[in-house]
């Protein structure tokens, strides 16, 4: 199909107050996020990655713990048209530096502290600062946006692990997210009124596609851990 976007399937096609994300931080703290709480700045981030000069297909990388702007971003980027690429929190400077290369990212979003300790300073790309004043970046713009991608569009470049030789950035497209439904609902069992848990960061292809996407695109909150792991939080939130 011509019409077909991650972020419409996991969030437009639900009510705003209903709840999309229940996060378990390593802190102890607990926070619970709606689809309006994540629809709407996603909405107006597409807008001002725009402004920004991302353009559809353009790759955008992100490292960010579970977080509000993590799936901001994430969805903001599917909502676009540019492509997401999720890298994890615990990279060093040479898994970086080799994603950020291999992609050919054209922005990196990631906390300061990764900025500033992690992220080389020569990578090729622009790198955004998440920090107490990171919504200053997209507040103003619209709440609302017409996604314009199909189905056949690439929406993720996923990377391997590398534990058995160079990791490698395979293309998912936006209609992946179909098999991953399938996958969801008769491999796993899940249903819509059912409370759903699953720890894996999202930078990984089973916590992003069957931890976070599948599950909201069938209506059904997600729920997740953030931060450095501990068996007694993680538990607490489970």
């Amino acid at each position: 199909t011509d019409d077909f976007n991650l972020t419409h399937e996991c969030l437009d096609r639900w009510d705003d107050d209903q709840t999309a994300v229940r996060l378990q931080f390593d802190s102890g703290d607990r926070a619970t996020y709606s689809n309006g709480k994540i629809r709407k700045p996603a909405a107006q981030f597409a807008h001002a990655l725009q402004d920004y000069g991302i353009e559809p297909g353009d790759p955008v990388a992100v490292m960010l713990e579970p977080s509000w702007e993590l799936y901001a971003t994430m969805f903001g980027i599917f909502y676009s048209g540019a492509v997401y690429v999720p890298m994890f929190t615990l990279f060093g400077r040479d898994a970086i530096e080799y994603r950020l290369d291999d992609s050919d990212a054209d922005l990196l979003i990631t906390s300061e502290k990764k900025a500033t300790e992690d992220v080389p300073d020569d990578v090729d790309c622009e790198v955004l600062q998440v920090s107490d004043g990171f919504e200053s970046f997209f507040d103003g713009y619209p709440e609302t946006y017409e996604p314009s991608t199909s189905a056949d569009d690439i929406s993720v470049i996923q990377y391997t692990s590398g534990t058995t030789g160079t990791p490698t950035g395979y293309r998912m497209r936006h209609k992946t997210i179909t098999q991953s439904i399938v996958t969801f609902l008769f491999a796993y069992g899940v249903r819509q009124s059912d409370s759903y848990f699953n720890p894996s960061p999202p930078a990984w292809a089973h916590g992003l596609w069957m931890g976070t996407l599948a599950p909201l695109s069938i209506g059904t909150a997600t729920g997740t851990y953030s931060g450095k792991f501990d068996p007694e939080t993680l538990l607490s939130g489970l």
